[in-house]
């Protein structure tokens, strides 16, 4: 296993877009039934050189004989298991392409999600960084002769005064960490979020799940995708119990891969109370009432299939609101807060200034 590991961290540097692009190609001659160790390689044009090289490494251990998920593993280890439980259950189900595709949904879902988030952050940062600067600018050049008048006409006993007079006393301190601390967290944050882990459920909603809305979506792709590779599974003779419980391993989510584990046991069992109960997290109870209810009949896999549906519109639904509302919000609130900061804080000198030359009497 030593060698496995070594290729995994050779091939690690792959962005989260380019291993989508590799398991899209991959989804595609699976379902078109060719070889991957040949026509991977006859694909591999384009893209960067980490990409090429990858591509030819993974085409050249399919050549050896190895399966592909250790040759997977040599790319990004994280999302082997993923790989594992796809295969296991295309194999039961001879569906692997529809699989991948399947699965392959959320990652197209991830990648659109994490592109917005970016560039709804940036335009703020852009406002932030211009308003610091502004300020650093008022402070150094404006302030200190606006300050002189204001004394000279007894206008500068205000706290807000005294704390610009703070500021500027501290300007090249507060300043360089106020442009360099934010500016390297967003860096910082955007590398993490540009990795192929990101394509795990799990690990995308730790890294964005605390943008309003993305949850939510997340969520109801999941489901989505659960549901439809129910359907799938059960379609094609898989036992419902062994479908759900690879299902829930393919999501890479842990909790999920925990409650698919859990229902399953209890569908083996036919402990169908058990199965409904109330305290899963991930799995929703209409999924779980559909599969208790209708396992003993023919049409189970069109129930689930209709269901998966259902739950794709809900996702996309909830898509359309996080672009239209959610995102230009993230933009407009901080920005307007931003400006309407600086307008003040450069208006209050010459306000309060004006006033103290309203009340003068000769």
């Amino acid at each position: 296993m030593s060698q496995p590991h070594s290729s995994s961290s050779r091939g690690s540097s792959l962005s989260a877009t380019e291993f989508l692009t590799l398991h899209r190609q991959i989804a595609s001659l699976v379902k078109l039934g060719l070889p991957l160790e040949g026509f991977l390689a006859r694909w591999n044009v384009g893209g960067s050189r980490r990409w090429r090289k990858t591509v030819q490494q993974i085409s050249e251990a399919l050549r050896q004989g190895i399966p592909l998920e250790e040759a997977l593993q040599r790319v990004e280890k994280d999302l082997a298991p993923v790989y594992g439980a796809v295969l296991r259950l295309g194999n039961r189900s001879a569906q692997t392409g529809a699989i991948l595709a399947d699965i392959g949904r959320f990652g197209e879902r991830a990648i659109a999600i994490r592109n917005q988030l970016v560039a709804s952050l940036v335009y703020p940062l852009v406002v932030f960084l211009a308003a610091l600067g502004l300020l650093a600018g008022f402070l150094a050049f404006i302030f200190p002769v606006l300050l002189e008048s204001m004394r000279d006409w007894g206008a500068d006993g205000s706290g807000l005064l005294r704390l610009l007079e703070a500021l500027r006393a501290g300007l090249p301190y507060w300043v360089l960490a106020g442009a360099l601390v934010p500016l390297a967290l967003f860096l910082f944050w955007t590398l993490l979020i540009h990795r192929t882990r990101i394509l795990m459920p799990d690990y995308f909603v730790w890294r964005l799940g605390w943008f309003p809305g993305v949850r939510g979506i997340v969520r109801s792709e999941q489901v989505a995708v659960f549901t439809d590779l129910l359907s799938l599974g059960i379609q094609h003779g898989v036992p419902v119990d062994e479908a759900v419980r690879l299902a829930g391993t393919i999501l890479g989510d842990r909790t999920w891969r925990e409650e698919a584990n859990r229902l399953a046991d209890a569908i083996g069992a036919q402990n169908w109370s058990a199965a409904l109960a109330k305290d899963y997290s991930r799995i929703p109870a209409g999924v779980r009432l559909t599969i208790v209810h209708g396992i003993t009949s023919p049409r189970l896999a069109d129930s689930l299939k209709s269901l998966a549906e259902q739950w794709g519109n809900r996702c996309q639904r909830r898509m359309q609101v996080f672009r239209t509302v959610t995102v230009p919000l993230a933009i407009i609130i901080p920005s307007v807060i931003i400006v309407l900061g600086i307008i003040f804080i450069f208006g209050w000198p010459w306000w309060s200034l004006l006033l103290k030359m309203a009340e003068f009497r000769p």
